[in-house]
C-alpha cells in the first residue's frame, strides 16, 4: 500500500469516527436523552452486514482495480471493517460514555 492509500483510508476512518459522535451528540440535543450511542452502534453494525452482503453478492463489479492499485472490495471493505468495529464498540459499551463532544448521554433517570 502507497502512502497515499493509507492517508486516505486514514482520514475517511477518522471522519467516519468523529462524524458519528457529532451524530451522536447532534441527534441527543434534538431528540432527547434516548441512549443514541448504542442506537447508532447497532445500526452501524446493522449497515456493515448489509454492506458486505452486497459486496460479496456483486463480486464482479468490486473485483476491478483503481488507479491506485486496490480493488473496489479492498476498499470498501476497510471503511465496512472501521465501521463495524465502531458499531460493536458502542453497542456493547455504549451506555457507559457519559458524554460526547460535551452533550450528556445515557444518564441514568
Amino acid at each position: 500500500m502507497t502512502r497515499r492509500q493509507l492517508a486516505e483510508i486514514a482520514l475517511t476512518s477518522a471522519v467516519l469516527v468523529f462524524g458519528t459522535q457529532a451524530a451522536i451528540a447532534l441527534t441527543t440535543k434534538i431528540a432527547g436523552d434516548y441512549c443514541w450511542p448504542e442506537r447508532f452502534g447497532g445500526f452501524l453494525v446493522g449497515f456493515a452486514v448489509l454492506v458486505q452482503g452486497y459486496v460479496y453478492a456483486n463480486r464482479e463489479s468490486f473485483s476491478r482495480l483503481s488507479k491506485h492499485g486496490l480493488t473496489r472490495e479492498q476498499r470498501v471493505m476497510h471503511q465496512v471493517y472501521v465501521v463495524t468495529v465502531l458499531g460493536t464498540f458502542l453497542w456493547a459499551l455504549g451506555d457507559f460514555i457519559p458524554s460526547v463532544y460535551g452533550v450528556a448521554t445515557c444518564q441514568k433517570p
